[in-house]
């Protein structure tokens, strides 16, 4: 968590082949490049996908899984705005935003 208050991003997905991972967040029954949380100038805002630099190519990676926020489906290239309460569904995990203590930005749970 703290690379993503740091940075503005946090990375959601599983592990690679060799069980690594680049991810902030991870969550073993979903792809490798499966969500980004970022900082942008409306707030926090979850997108499906992960921006990837690999072997000299790179490029926004939008995996088959599905992610829902308080249930409806985040499509591919689309930002959702997160708010304190909301809820993160990929694969059998459920994420929860809430905040870390008063008046700090929010967590995921």
């Amino acid at each position: 968590m703290l690379q993503g208050r740091q940075y503005g991003i946090l990375k959601m997905g599983g592990l690679n082949a060799s069980g690594a991972t680049h991810n902030d967040i991870v969550i073993a029954e979903t792809s490798i490049w499966q969500a980004t949380i970022e900082l942008s100038s409306e707030g926090w805002t979850l997108r499906h996908g992960q921006f990837v630099v690999t072997e000299g190519q790179s490029g926004w990676f939008t995996p088959q899984n599905t992610i829902y926020l308080n249930g409806e489906e985040v499509k591919s290239y689309e930002a959702k705005k997160l708010s304190l309460g909301d809820i993160i569904t990929i694969g059998n995990t459920t994420l929860k935003v809430v905040p870390m203590k008063e008046g700090d930005e929010v967590i995921l749970i």
